[in-house]
């Protein structure tokens, strides 16, 4: 009787480390808070933030970046999309950086192979799993017609949303692998924050 009482002691001490060291909320990516302005960027990322021509993306914009930002054994861009409204950060955009070593064949486009995407989704995947538990939504897709298929996960917090993803989109015969990992401020906080 005395070591069940010890067991489930134990067992009741450990899922309570396990719930309290996960991340309730998450207002932003690394150091970058939610609606800050390119400045501030700047000055917390100092020599590492560079400046980029305008890319659109809807109602955000991205003029400044990280480039080969190292994640693990990987290097990404970090793309700060800022408001087009209020002009103050509303999601960080991570995107794997493609390397001469990780072309495909000649006459192809250049982009990383399926494998090495998918051997850096696993990665990501673990690490984010490690720091903020399991996602909200984990969902698989394959179209045995085209081929094509997504693996999704998403995180949900109560300022934020974290949006992971690898697809295959088939277009022509042809294969377009997209991995993106997306830090977002939840859209009803947008505007009610910034």
């Amino acid at each position: 009787m005395y070591k069940i009482n010890k067991l489930i002691l134990i067992l009741i001490f450990s899922l309570s480390t396990i719930l309290l060291s996960q991340i309730t909320d998450l207002k932003g990516w690394n150091k970058a808070h939610w609606g800050i302005d390119k400045t501030e960027i700047k000055s917390i990322f100092k020599e590492q933030a560079d400046s980029i021509k305008v890319m659109h993306f809807g109602d955000t914009y991205s003029d400044i970046y990280l480039p080969d930002f190292k994640i693990g054994d990987y290097n990404f861009n970090v793309y700060f999309q800022f408001s087009k409204k209020s002009k103050k950060l509303v999601s960080v955009l991570i995107k794997p950086i493609i390397s001469d070593s990780t072309k495909l064949k000649k006459n192809t486009k250049s982009q990383l192979s399926e494998f090495e995407l998918k051997n850096i989704f696993d990665y990501l995947e673990q690490k984010l799993i490690y720091k903020y538990g399991k996602p909200t939504l984990s969902k698989d897709t394959n179209d045995n017609k085209t081929g094509s298929y997504a693996k999704i996960r998403n995180w949900e917090f109560f300022s934020s949303v974290i949006e992971f993803g690898l697809r295959d989109d088939r277009l022509f015969g042809y294969s377009t692998y997209i991995l993106y990992l997306h830090y977002k401020m939840k859209e009803e906080n947008v505007d009610d924050k910034l």
